[in-house]
């Protein structure tokens, strides 16, 4: 109350209630919205989904971040189909407007976000030669660079283990991570173990049902006329291993909990977040702003015991992904996990059994 005096603007307001909700050392206790502290109007600048550099007094596509075109939210203005950019050529112009390495190319993309414009672009520097192209800036490339990131730990774990070994990253609890996880698992069960990915788990909602599949069991096999036999559905009963880190919480601190539960696997990495005490909405102030206020918590009824709150999720097997690796472009979580798979399936992969001949009844009689 004594600091109340001293608040002159909303968002001196706003920080006296984060002290305040700190106090009560919980998770998913904030200051939701702002209130009338005011806002500016934002005029986004359209983002090519590339990294440039300065190259010969130029500007020079360094990286292009292609994309994948089965998901429209992950297609890029360079890496739609028909597009002829490459790494390696400069951007010249755009829209009429002059390109080298004395001007910042978002200058000419200032509100151009889903807006057409017009590139030209050369393989050397100066307008002598270039070629036109035309593209759709896009507000962000967050989601794009993210799917990249996945597709390459991907390719990385096949290519570190032979194709013997799956991976899927699980990127929160809420309808996305659902959407990961069906992906993942369905198209891998024929995998022989399994790595689950699920540093920077945002949260989101309860989700049983991840390690509920990850668990399940063959119960039976179906033989048709023609074909393989299958299963009953599709299970997976390879070892497991599970990729945590301290930027996982909430739902991102209740799977790996889970999962450690149900004996699915070994859990490594760093400790998670730790904050599983949850909300369910939040409160409007008089002027618009909001808070949020934890409502239940989930505890173990063996030991009554408030999972995580505060204490995060432990790995099984400590690896620190060092500032230093990561900066050469190394995942030493990663690589462990592979490793520590590998010795578990052996160097060679299994013998595949004959298809064995279906007894039908007792005696080859349906009714004996």
């Amino acid at each position: 109350v004594d600091m109340v005096q001293y608040a002159n603007h909303r968002s001196d307001v706003n920080y006296i209630l984060g002290m305040m909700i700190g106090e009560l050392g919980t998770g998913h206790a904030y200051v939701s919205t702002p209130g009338d502290a005011g806002t500016l109007p934002r005029t986004g600048i359209g983002n090519l989904c590339a990294d440039l550099e300065v190259k010969n007094g130029g500007i020079v596509f360094k990286k292009i971040v292609r994309g994948f075109n089965d998901k429209e939210a992950v297609t890029t203005p360079l890496g739609v189909p028909g597009i002829n950019v490459n790494e390696g050529d400069y951007l010249v112009a755009i829209d009429g407007q002059t390109v080298d390495s004395t001007v910042n190319p978002n200058k000419f993309l200032l509100g151009k976000v889903g807006k057409y414009v017009t590139l030209m672009v050369n393989n050397k520097p100066g307008m002598e030669g270039a070629r036109k192209v035309r593209v759709k800036p896009v507000s962000t490339d967050v989601m794009v660079r993210y799917e990249e990131f996945i597709e390459n730990n991907r390719k990385l774990v096949a290519k570190l283990s032979n194709g013997r070994i799956g991976y899927m990253h699980i990127q929160n609890t809420a309808a996305e991570g659902s959407s990961d996880f069906v992906r993942g698992f369905y198209s891998q069960v024929d995998k022989e173990a399994m790595i689950v990915d699920e540093r920077w788990n945002g949260g989101g909602y309860i989700q049983p049902w991840f390690v509920d599949t990850l668990s399940r069991k063959l119960k039976s096999m179906i033989t048709p006329r023609n074909g393989n036999d299958q299963a009953d559905s599709p299970t997976f009963e390879g070892p497991a291993v599970m990729l945590v880190n301290g930027y996982a919480g909430s739902g991102g601190d209740y799977f790996p909990y889970l999962f450690r539960q149900a004996k699915r696997g070994q859990l490594m990495g760093k400790r998670t977040w730790g904050g599983l005490v949850g909300i369910d909405g939040g409160y409007t102030l008089v002027d618009g702003g909001s808070l949020s206020c934890p409502t239940f918590a989930i505890y173990n009824p063996e030991t009554n015991e408030i999972i995580a709150e505060n204490t995060g999720v432990d790995p099984d097997i400590d690896v620190d992904n060092r500032p230093d690796l990561v900066a050469k472009g190394l995942d030493p979580q990663l690589e462990a996990a592979v490793k520590h798979l590998m010795a578990q399936i052996g160097d060679k992969p299994p013998v595949k059994k004959a298809k064995n001949k279906v007894k039908v009844g007792r005696n080859g009689k349906i009714n004996p």
